[in-house]
């Protein structure tokens, strides 16, 4: 699809507007989407009006380019990961790298690898989002700016966050736990349906759900008991879900691998079977999107528009462990995730008999000034062209369009 005519006019807007002339994020911690949204668009259909008219309005919110601080050589990247400062620095070095590594492939393969200590859900997954789309259009001034933007992100010292009181308290059977892990009604509606919660994804994630120490590591989140929460935002230079992805790790990662270990997901040993596997986990997101009992999560939603960027990234990176690593990270953060959003339940639910076409989804989407709505819609749309009509034995990719898209209410009943 990258081929399309009309590719030239989207890298003609997008060079009009890039990140040499705006900043990656605006009013503190929110993303620069105006890549994300256009190409979205592009993909779903947009008329070159629609794009230029999206791309006008969206430069309203953004904030001008930084001042420089001085280039970046050899090795100087590393020194400012993670610090969320000196974005254009970072920009222009891997644009040069583009040309010492051979383009985009060659910058992913060289760079991702030493990044993945950084998990993959920093800034919640958009930096994986601007490579995957970079890819997409065959842009590679785009994946340096997602390389960029991860380094920007990248957060391997959580474990300097453990807090010995959460520690004890998760351990502590009398200590509370909130609510919502009261046992829902064994008896299900007669329009619901269970066969979605079978999804491999789905089942890890309810046993996550099921663990009391995790409970109750919510509880803490939730009432705020850890005495460095404050501090510790302003010291990693974070927003409140980024911090809440660093504490879960911190205090529960020993606890998430074990989970993932005996999920026995992992147990593969060629790239056939990793493909398999992570297009297992990217359908999976999608489902557990649409089931979680708190109905069009922002953060599960991420998961969503996430994974179709991560297709993409995959087999540039340069070896079968690599993969797999990136795979299991990419699953890992999902977790962190759940537990960060407060492990709501997941809920059986039916896809409705009738539903609308995909044109008149796109058409709503098309319209819409929401970019999230335009890359869940995208993302759908996209997972259904690979994977076919069904998921799950139900048409699931267009009925969570449809939901986003306010064409369906999102699927009740809700137990």
């Amino acid at each position: 699809m990258a081929g399309r005519p009309m590719m030239s006019t989207v890298r003609g807007i997008l060079g009009e507007h890039n990140l040499s002339h705006y900043h990656i994020e605006y009013e503190r911690f929110k993303t620069n989407h105006l890549m994300h949204a256009v190409v979205a668009l592009h993909f779903l259909g947009a008329e070159e009006q629609r794009l230029v008219e999206y791309a006008e309005d969206h430069i309203r919110h953004l904030e001008p380019v930084r001042p420089s601080e001085g280039p970046m050589t050899g090795d100087d990247w590393k020194t400012v990961r993670g610090q969320r400062k000196r974005f254009f620095e970072l920009r222009s070095f891997f644009q040069g790298e583009l040309e010492v590594r051979g383009g985009r492939f060659g910058v992913i393969a060289h760079y991702m690898p030493q990044m993945l200590d950084g998990g993959l859900g920093g800034g919640a997954f958009h930096p994986l989002i601007h490579i995957g789309y970079g890819l997409l259009t065959e842009n590679d001034e785009d994946v340096a700016d997602g390389i960029a933007y991860m380094v920007y992100q990248h957060r391997p010292l959580h474990v300097q966050y453990r807090s010995e009181d959460i520690i004890q308290r998760m351990n502590d059977p009398s200590a509370p736990k909130p609510p919502q892990f009261a046992s829902l009604p064994e008896s299900l509606p007669e329009s619901a349906s269970s066969e979605v919660l079978a999804h491999p994804l789905c089942s890890l994630l309810r046993t996550v759900r099921s663990d009391e120490r995790l409970q109750r590591l919510v509880s803490c989140m939730k009432e705020r008991v850890w005495d460095r929460v404050a501090d510790f935002i302003r010291e990693a230079n974070s927003g409140p879900f980024s911090g809440g992805q660093f504490l879960v790790l911190a205090n529960a990662e020993d606890i998430i691998e074990k989970y993932l270990d005996d999920s026995h997901l992992f147990e593969i040993n060629d790239d056939a079977q990793v493909s398999k596997l992570y297009d297992v986990i990217m359908q999976g997101v999608v489902v557990v999107y649409a089931s979680s009992y708190v109905e069009d999560d922002f953060f599960l939603l991420h998961g969503v528009t996430s994974a179709v960027a991560l297709r993409e990234i995959l087999p540039c990176l340069p070896d079968f462990s690599t993969r797999l690593k990136t795979v299991r990270i990419f699953c890992r953060d999902l977790v962190t995730t759940y537990i960060n959003r407060s492990m709501h339940a997941l809920v059986p639910w039916s896809v409705p008999d009738e539903l609308p076409s995909w044109d008149a989804i796109k058409k709503r989407t098309i319209a819409n000034s929401d970019e999230h709505l335009i890359k869940v819609v995208f993302s759908c749309c996209q997972m259904e062209k690979e994977f076919g009509e069904l998921l799950c034995g139900a048409r699931i990719y267009r009925s969570v369009a449809a939901f986003k898209a306010g064409l369906l209410p999102w699927p009740r009943p809700r137990l």
